[in-house]
């Protein structure tokens, strides 16, 4: 990260548990959270800090030495998701000027973005998985006109037994059932904001939305 006081960094907490981080404390700052997996954009000088003591905490967890820099360099390129400018604007003191540019910098929801980003992932995992699974070959068939040739090739069909009805497709998933494949698969943060936008939309709406697998219980 170069070294820029007016620069948004987006950062993403890519341990598997939450991080909670401190900054100027004396001040009256809070206490910062994100969530594991969570994306954050803050001002380039609190990403530093946040980058700086979550690659630190990773690193002890995995035994290994907080001075080896190829490691932070690794680990740094995958905390870091973009930087870009940003522009300051009302007069306030440190601390509210603090507070307003995280939210300026977090004002529109993430829910597009991150299902954008899910979604694209999704469907280059299946061309992957498709292209990794070999293909089954049949077996060759005699085609002569002998009719010896074709004892014991036919096969036994099954039929349903009458009155018998196969199990439905779940077609029309819960609400909670979506919410709960959004933060599960999806890895999605449901926050209040999130859960207002969802709620407001129909059922079959939130299905397309989130990608929801209608052949999947």
């Amino acid at each position: 990260m170069d070294n820029n006081s007016y620069k948004a960094v987006t950062i993403q907490n890519i341990d598997g548990e939450d991080f909670v981080f401190e900054y100027n404390r004396a001040a009256g700052n809070p206490p910062y959270l994100i969530k594991t997996g969570q994306t954050v954009t803050y001002p380039f000088f609190l990403a530093k800090h946040a980058v700086k003591h979550l690659i630190n905490k990773i690193l002890n967890k995995r035994d290994i030495s907080t001075n080896n820099s190829a490691a932070r360099d690794k680990l740094s390129a995958q905390i870091v998701v973009k930087e870009e400018e940003y522009n300051r604007v009302d007069p306030l003191n440190p601390n509210q000027q603090l507070k307003k540019d995280i939210e300026i910098m977090n004002k529109s929801s993430d829910l597009e973005s991150i299902l954008g980003k899910r979604k694209a992932q999704a469907k280059a995992d299946k061309i992957a998985e498709a292209k990794e699974t070999p293909k089954k070959e049949l077996p060759e068939v005699d085609t002569t006109d002998d009719a010896d040739s074709f004892e014991g090739l036919k096969e036994e069909v099954k039929t349903e037994p009458k009155g018998k009805i196969p199990a439905p497709v779940n077609a029309n998933p819960t609400r909670a059932e979506m919410y709960t494949y959004a933060k599960d698969t999806l890895k999605m943060d449901m926050n209040k904001k999130v859960l207002d936008k969802l709620d407001k939309m129909k059922v079959s709406d939130v299905a397309t939305e989130l990608d929801y697998p209608l052949d999947k219980k």
